[in-house]
């Protein structure tokens, strides 16, 4: 639905960031920044309430296009803040053969695990997102410490379940989850306009959504899997 007025939301949802970081008495956040529409918002309402310096931002990589890392840099460069890139694809491609090669060691058939894998995208996919859960946690915790902030939305958590408990989910809030996806694409308007930022929020609110979770052979926006 049409958001009456942008910047009071804006403004609400920072003031509960700010709520939120007061009562935990920690001033420092991780957001893992993936060059799409929803992390790009809550890294914009992130450096309004606790400043660019406060933050640890990742973007890692698996299989993934360069689109995406360019618009998260730009997003990042823009607002000042740091962006750590991690490239997970070697450690990704290793841990599956591993884990390939023990099922087949354990006696399970090698060619039915080889078969599913290739009619199912969804199970290397919900590993991309489970594994990465953990490095921005670990970043969190190398750059001091802090809360790990979530970009679920509404539409996408609650209603079509388009969430990964041990990926996406494994965060301290989701500061957001009450707000429609066309809500959210108005807050990226909104803050690239607060934050002198609109032709980087531009860029992302452009593309087409995708979670880039299963690879670059494969074509992946979130319309087409829905």
């Amino acid at each position: 639905m049409p958001v009456l007025n942008v910047n009071a939301l804006i403004d609400q949802r920072v003031e509960a960031i700010r709520h939120y970081h007061d009562h935990a008495s920690i001033g420092r956040a991780e957001l893992d920044l993936s060059g799409g529409i929803d992390s790009a918002v809550m890294a914009g309402l992130l450096t309004v309430a606790l400043g660019a310096d406060q933050l640890t931002m990742v973007y890692s990589s698996i299989n993934s296009g360069p689109e995406s890392q360019a618009r998260a840099e730009g997003l990042a460069a823009t607002l000042g803040a740091r962006l750590v890139v991690h490239d997970l694809t070697p450690t990704y491609e290793a841990m599956i053969t591993d884990m390939v090669n023990n099922l087949d060691a354990a006696g399970f058939d090698r060619a039915a695990i080889e078969a599913r894998i290739e009619a199912d995208n969804t199970i290397l996919g919900s590993i991309r997102s489970c594994i990465r859960a953990p490095l921005g946690r670990g970043y969190l915790r190398m750059t001091g410490n802090g809360l790990r902030h979530g970009t679920g939305n509404e539409c996408e958590d609650r209603w079509l379940r388009f969430h990964q408990k041990g990926g996406d989910g494994e965060v301290d809030s989701n500061p957001f989850a009450m707000l429609s996806k066309g809500e959210v694409y108005q807050l990226a308007v909104g803050l690239g306009q607060r934050l002198n930022a609109a032709e980087a929020y531009r860029s992302i609110i452009d593309a087409a959504p995708t979670p880039e979770l299963w690879g670059t052979s494969i074509s992946h926006t979130d319309e087409d899997e829905i």
